[in-house]
C-alpha cells in the first residue's frame, strides 16, 4: 500500500501508544506456561504479538479476550508431543523464543514465516542442537528441529542477539536438572534481558545470576501472573523524535519516567541533542529545540537506529552512532536500507563496519517513492522525512506497520503529518 504523506506544522501536540510489543511475548509465554489462570491487561493488537500467541495456542494455551484483558489458561509446563507446526509470522521473537521451548520437547516442530525471518541468523541455537545431536535444520528458507536438549551448561553468544538468552532464560526453568546458562562474549540488548527477568520474577521462577552467567533450579513451575503491559517505548519514539526536529512540542500520555524498558534511551538521547524532556503527571513531554550531533550508542536500543538517523540529517554537525552493526540483521537491512532511502532526500549516510556517520543537511525533495522495504522501524523512520519536505511524499509498502502499530499513520496526524490519500 502506498500513502502519500503531507505536512502541515503543528505546534504543540498530543499522543497515546499501545502497550509495550516487547513485554507482551513475555508476558503471553510465561502465562502460557503458567498453572493455573492469568490475567494480562492492555495487551497490544498487532501481528507480532498475535504470532506469538497462535504459536502458544499450538502448544495448548487457551485464550479468553474482554474488552479490556486476555484470560489466559496455561499449560502448566506440560509442552505436547508429536510433531508441532507453528507460523512465527515475521516476528524475530516469537521464532527465538519458541525454538528455545521446541527444545524442550521430544517431537518435531516444524517452524514457518516470512521469508526475512528464516533468513535471520540462528546460529546460537544451531550449536546447541547439534552439539547435542539433535535435528536442527535450518537452510534460511525454513527450519525443523527436534528436542528435546538435555545437560547441564547451556554456553551461547550474547554478541549477535539477546533474544536467544531471553529464549532460554525461559525454557530452562522447566527441565528436570538444575542448569547453568553462560553467555560468552559481550551481551547486545542486556537490558532486554532484564525485562525478561522481571518476568520471570513475577512469574515465580527462581533463578541466580552472576554477570552473564545464570543458575536455573529444575523442575520449576510458572505460576499465573496479572499483568499490566506498559507503553511501548520503540512506538513512542517516533514521536518524541518529531517534535524534537521540528520544535514543536508533544505530549506522550501515560508513559512515565520510571518505565522500564530499553528504549527510555532514547529520551537521554534526544537531551544530549539539545532537546527538553520532562516527566510530569500526564506523561512525557518533549520540546524541540535547536539540536547538535553527537555520539550515540546503539548497543542496547537497536530498534532507536532508523528514527535517530532521520534525526541525525537534522541535527548541526555530525552524528556518529556506534554498535549499529547488528541493525544488518532485523526485518531488513536497516543500514543499508536507510541508506539508500535517506540518499533520495540528499542525505549522505556512511556505514561502516560498526558505525554509521550522518552530518546533517538540508534534505532534497525525493524524486521517487520512499520504499519501507517491509520493515515497520523503516515505515515509522521514513514518515518523519515528510516534515523535512517542502512537497508531499509517496511512501510505499506501508501495510508492514501492522507488525508493531496498526493505527500508527492514523495517530501521526496529530502532529500534522497527513495521510493524503492512497495512491
Amino acid at each position: 500500500m502506498k500513502l502519500r504523506l503531507g505536512y502541515h506544522p503543528v505546534s504543540s501536540w498530543q499522543v497515546s501508544v499501545p502497550a509495550g510489543k516487547s513485554q507482551s511475548h513475555r508476558a503471553l509465554i510465561m502465562a502460557a506456561l503458567a498453572d493455573g489462570t492469568s490475567t494480562l491487561e492492555r495487551l497490544p493488537d498487532n501481528d507480532d504479538v498475535n504470532a506469538t500467541r497462535k504459536c502458544l495456542e499450538q502448544l495448548g494455551a487457551v485464550f479468553e479476550t474482554t474488552e479490556d484483558h486476555v484470560t489466559v489458561h496455561g499449560i502448566g509446563g506440560h509442552l505436547p508431543e508429536g510433531e508441532l507446526r507453528l507460523d512465527c509470522g515475521a516476528s524475530g521473537s516469537t521464532l527465538r523464543f519458541m525454538i528455545a521451548l521446541a527444545g524442550m520437547r521430544s517431537g518435531k516442530t516444524i517452524f514457518t514465516g516470512t521469508d526475512r525471518l528464516l533468513a535471520r541468523p540462528l546460529d546460537e541455537y544451531r550449536g546447541l542442537f547439534t552439539g547435542q545431536g539433535l535435528v536442527f535444520d535450518h537452510d534460511g528458507t525454513r527450519l525443523i528441529v527436534a528436542g528435546g536438549l538435555h545437560g547441564k551448561l547451556f554456553s551461547v553468544s550474547g554478541e549477535r542477539s539477546s533474544q536467544f538468552v531471553s529464549g532460554l532464560l525461559m525454557a530452562l526453568p522447566l527441565m528436570k536438572e538444575d542448569t547453568v546458562l553462560q553467555v560468552s562474549g559481550p551481551l547486545q540488548s542486556a537490558s532486554y534481558v532484564d525485562l525478561t527477568e522481571q518476568y520471570l520474577s513475577l512469574a515465580g521462577i527462581r533463578y541466580q545470576r552472576q554477570d552473564h552467567c545464570w543458575q536455573i533450579p529444575g523442575n520449576q513451575t510458572y505460576q499465573p501472573l496479572h499483568a499490566v503491559i506498559g507503553p511501548d517505548v520503540s512506538s513512542a519514539a517516533p514521536f518524541a523524535v518529531l517534535a524534537a526536529m521540528t520544535k514543536s512540542e508533544v505530549l506522550i500520555s501515560g508513559l512515565k519516567a520510571e518505565t522500564k524498558h530499553p528504549d527510555m534511551r532514547v529520551f537521554d538521547i534526544l537531551q544530549d541533542m539539545g532537546a527538553e524532556v520532562s516527566f510530569v503527571s500526564e506523561g512525557c513531554l518533549v520540546r524541540g529545540r535547536e539540536l547538535q550531533g553527537c555520539t550515540v550508542d546503539l548497543g542496547d536500543c537497536p530498534d532507536l537506529g532508523p528514527v535517530l538517523f532521520v534525526l541525525a540529517g537534522a541535527a548541526a554537525g555530525a552524528t556518529r552512532f556506534i554498535h549499529a552493526g547488528r541493525l544488518r540483521y532485523k526485518e531488513s537491512d536497516r543500514l543499508a536500507v536507510m541508506a539508500e532511502e535517506l540518499a533520495k532526500c540528499g542525505i549522505a549516510m556512511t556505514v561502516l563496519d560498526d558505525e554509521v556517520m550522518i552530518e546533517g543537511q538540508t534534505p532534497q525533495q525525493p524524486e521517487t517513492e520512499l520504499d519501507c522495504h517491509r520493515d515497520h522501524r523503516i515505515a515509522m523512520a521514513l514518515s518523519l522525512m515528510t516534515a523535512r519536505l517542502k512537497e508531499p511524499v509517496v511512501l510505499a509498502g506501508t501495510e508492514c506497520i501492522a507488525k508493531s502499530y496498526p493505527d500508527y499513520f492514523a495517530v501521526l496526524e496529530n502532529s500534522g503529518i497527513v495521510n493524503k490519500g492512497m495512491v
